[in-house]
């Protein structure tokens, strides 16, 4: 009987380890470790309204705001413009779709410079410059 007590409270350890294992791993689910990624986290989190990562992305926690219509973003693509140890600066652009009524519509084109800074292991971005678009 004693043996089957041990057994059950192993299995029951190795399930809350298992269990707090995957909540720190999942907290960490932001890739940060490069201006490029730190930007493309906030690119995919700013569709999803995920303010929380959105905010980690800047370096602030607790961030909130509403959720707006479906988005879509499209056609992403950036390049980092310049980088030292601690400075970063990458240009992104990307189109916006938003749902209407069932149907997917062109919105509008984005283009941003961020700032990024080293904090530690992870690139934060520091701010976002709106760009405006040349004339074609």
């Amino acid at each position: 009987m004693a043996r089957i007590m041990a057994k059950q409270k192993l299995i029951l350890l190795l399930i809350i380890i298992f269990c707090i294992s995957a909540m720190v791993l999942g907290c960490k689910g932001v890739d940060m470790s490069s201006p490029r990624s730190t930007v493309q986290s906030y690119i995919d989190a700013l569709e999803k309204y995920d303010h929380k990562t959105v905010g980690h992305c800047m370096g602030v926690e607790g961030a909130r705001g509403p959720k707006g219509p479906d988005l879509e973003f499209r056609n992403v693509s950036m390049g980092v413009i310049s980088q030292t140890d601690t400075e970063a600066v990458v240009h992104a652009f990307w189109e916006v779709w938003v749902e209407v009524k069932d149907m997917k519509l062109p919105a509008e084109d984005m283009h941003f410079e961020f700032e990024l800074i080293k904090s530690g292991d992870e690139w934060v971005i520091n701010e976002v410059n709106v760009i405006s678009p040349t004339p074609d």
